[in-house]
């Protein structure tokens, strides 16, 4: 991280009687000044330049890489310099290779091919996933389109991508392209650590951690911001400051990866199954990224035969797909679970009310049979007392209602032979028989009663 110029001075021999064309491939494509000085023949020495700040047309050859061609005459050994320069954010690290133009061409097939795999099944999990998606609405699946997208960008944009996309996308966006390898590397992590966040529930296991970890990504975003600012003069934002900030966000996104880490194997030894398959699913990118950042602090070089961010990324996303679908079969395995346990409730329900209606109609039975006894009873009761009635009002005809009455209720026992000692009074009624020939019979009747109701108590 400097501003200062570095010159390479590269010392080439060609052994064969003839000349040869070979190409010089930098290693790099996102330093704002580099150019190749190169002898000719008449011993002066020809300038090629290439910048990221410059279309993708005006590169010396069109490759994602700096790569310029270089002549060597006859057996003859010639020096050539390299002269590099960081004016962005980006820092310095080239690995100038020279190759035949023709094994070149081979490497960058393969590098197509490569990065045609690595967006093919990128695509085809991302479509389905969003078709799941739109099946299911579940937020997660959308999450992990996301970031399959961040992911292919980060691939391809960051320092050890491919670049394919600047070539085929955007190669008048020169601007853009400074943009893209920063950005996509902290939207890849951004889009991924919400998609692991979401999937393993970590609002829920782990609340302060989650909020801890959105103010964190929020502030990388705002030093991201002012790190890109560098691209634009007028903003007025040095490179030392643009530096500062990018220096920030790498190790902020340390101290994030490795907050997450420390939580996802906490949740993972508490039985989290999610937090289990996330820890698999990161391995590769641990370990590679481990690797990458000790080669970053010491001139270690690795000629990689794949980009290490693709490998990486690749594995994370077939791992997390087959994490959501193992969380669709969970999901089915509980449902099940809990329709079975309910299937079972129900039966024990329906034994239980079935012993109940039994219980109930047997206590109804019982009352059934209870009253039809009492309504016997009461008919009996009834019964009897209707041929009391009867029987009272016969005896009624025949004898004093007082006598019929004891009849009635003594039964027979009142009607047999018996002795008893009574008093019997003779009462007559001097001129009752001329009375009752000029009374109404009205008249007769009330004076009876009164008679009677004097004369009882005297007697």
């Amino acid at each position: 991280y400097t501003r200062s110029a570095y010159w390479i001075r590269i010392v080439l021999h060609n052994p064969a009687s003839s000349d040869v064309q070979w190409w010089l491939d930098t290693g790099d494509r996102l330093l704002q000044e580099i150019a190749l000085f190169a002898p000719e023949t008449s011993g002066t020495y020809r300038r090629q330049s290439a910048s990221s700040a410059d279309a993708f047309e005006k590169r010396p050859l069109r490759t994602p890489t700096f790569v310029f061609p270089i002549v060597l005459p006859a057996r003859e050994t010639v020096e050539v310099y390299l002269r590099v320069r960081m004016t962005g954010i980006s820092q310095i690290g080239i690995h100038p290779r020279l190759w035949h133009p023709e094994a070149f061409q081979i490497k960058q097939q393969h590098n197509r091919l490569s990065w045609s795999y690595y967006l093919g099944m990128s695509t085809a999990l991302g479509i389905l996933n969003l078709l799941l998606f739109f099946a299911i609405r579940e937020r997660v699946n959308l999450l992990y389109v996301i970031s399959i997208l961040a992911h292919a960008g980060s691939v391809d944009c960051n320092t050890t991508g491919f670049g394919l996309l600047f070539a085929d996308l955007w190669p008048n966006s020169p601007t853009f392209n400074q943009i893209a390898p920063l950005g996509s590397v902290y939207f890849a992590f951004l889009a991924s650590s919400w998609f692991v966040a979401i999937y393993v529930n970590l609002p829920k296991i782990a609340p302060t951690a989650y909020r801890i970890g959105r103010w964190c990504f929020l502030a990388c975003g705002l030093l991201l911001c002012v790190a890109l600012l560098r691209l634009f003069p007028q903003f007025g934002v040095t490179t030392s400051l643009a530096q500062a900030c990018q220096r920030a966000i790498l190790i902020s996104m340390a101290l994030i990866g490795l907050g997450a880490f420390w939580v996802l194997v906490e949740a993972a030894r508490a039985g989290n199954r999610a937090s289990c398959i996330v820890l698999i699913a990161w391995s590769p990118t641990i370990a590679l990224g481990v690797i990458m950042s000790w080669t970053s602090v010491f001139p270690i070089y690795i000629d990689w035969p794949f980009p290490p961010a693709m490998v990486g990324s690749g594995f994370e996303i077939i791992m997390m797909s087959l994490a959501l679908v193992d969380r669709i079969i969970q999901e089915r395995k509980e449902k099940a679970q809990a329709q079975s346990a309910l299937v079972e409730g129900l039966r024990q329900s329906e034994r239980e009310l079935e012993i109940k209606v039994e219980q109930r109609t047997s206590e109804v039975k019982a009352q059934a049979a209870q009253l039809d006894e009492w309504n016997h009873k009461l008919e009996h009761r009834v019964q009897e007392q209707v041929n009391q009635i009867d029987r009272l009002g016969r005896l009624r005809r025949f004898f004093s209602p007082q006598l019929a009455e004891a009849i009635v209720a003594e039964g027979e026992e009142a009607l047999k032979t018996h002795r008893r000692e009574v008093s019997v009074v003779f009462l007559d009624l001097r001129g009752f028989t001329a009375f009752t020939d000029r009374a109404e019979p009205e008249e007769v009747i009330e004076m009876l009663h009164a008679f009677h109701g004097m004369m009882g108590r005297i007697v």
